[in-house]
């Protein structure tokens, strides 16, 4: 009877000589130099900062290929917008967002509607993973609910009964977050959040900062500007806008 060859021996943790043609391509941008078109961006700043505004204005520009503030964002795709805060302000917000756009819109041809963004008015709470990340993922899936980009807003209504300052907390938002966007296909997350009472930080554990690819504070200018300022971003130098 012949001997039987084993079978080689799998390794888990094997070391590997760099391979040129696997690295990853140049950063992509979903807005050219501002946010990347991977991982999670947060943007947090203070009540009045026009942090909802800006978000919508992204997903609008997005969805129908637009340029945000002046900045390349690619061709149209598919964005989901969750309205974890006030759904029903945010609607007010989405009509005015839309208004502002009409006349260009309408130049390429979407009026009224904007076919690639869609909405989902009710929170997910990523710190409940079984009973409403799962669930909505297992929905997604039936429905074919797909979004290259996924906007939340905001992280605090996303986290209902998670203490943000613990990094043990933190960190697990996110990583279901991740998989939210895993689920519908989401290369890039933009995702708003507050500040600290006195307004010269993000509120929670500073593992936020060391987990997200982007860092972005919004501030109230005057009644028709905010200065955007990137505090973070792991694959580019940090830059300020308006």
């Amino acid at each position: 009877m012949a001997d039987q060859q084993s079978e080689p021996k799998k390794y888990r943790f094997t070391p590997k000589p760099i391979d040129v043609s696997e690295l990853p391509e140049p950063l992509e941008w979903a807005v050219a130099g501002l946010i990347p078109f991977y991982g999670i961006t947060c943007w947090w700043g203070k009540p009045g900062a026009f942090k909802t505004f800006l978000a919508i204005a992204v997903a609008i520009c997005k969805a129908a290929g637009l340029e945000f503030c002046g900045r390349w964002v690619g061709p149209p795709c598919k964005v989901l917008l969750i309205m974890a805060d006030n759904p029903e302000g945010t609607k007010l917000r989405v009509r005015a967002c839309m208004e502002a756009y009409r006349d260009v819109l309408m130049q390429h041809g979407i009026e009224p509607n904007v076919p690639n963004l869609t909405v989902l008015d009710i929170p997910i709470n990523l710190h409940k993973p079984e009973k409403d990340v799962d669930a909505a993922i297992k929905e997604f899936k039936e429905q074919n609910i797909g979004a290259e980009l996924l906007v939340v807003d905001t992280l605090f209504h996303s986290s209902i009964g998670a203490k943000l300052t613990l990094p043990e907390q933190m960190l697990p938002l996110l990583i279901e977050l991740r998989r939210l966007m895993e689920a519908v296909g989401a290369r890039a997350c933009l995702l708003i959040h507050h500040p600290t009472k006195d307004g010269e930080e993000f509120f929670g554990s500073d593992t936020l900062r060391a987990s997200v690819e982007t860092l972005i504070q919004a501030e109230f200018e005057d009644a028709t500007t905010a200065k955007i300022t990137c505090g973070r971003m792991r694959e580019d130098v940090s830059s300020s806008s308006r």
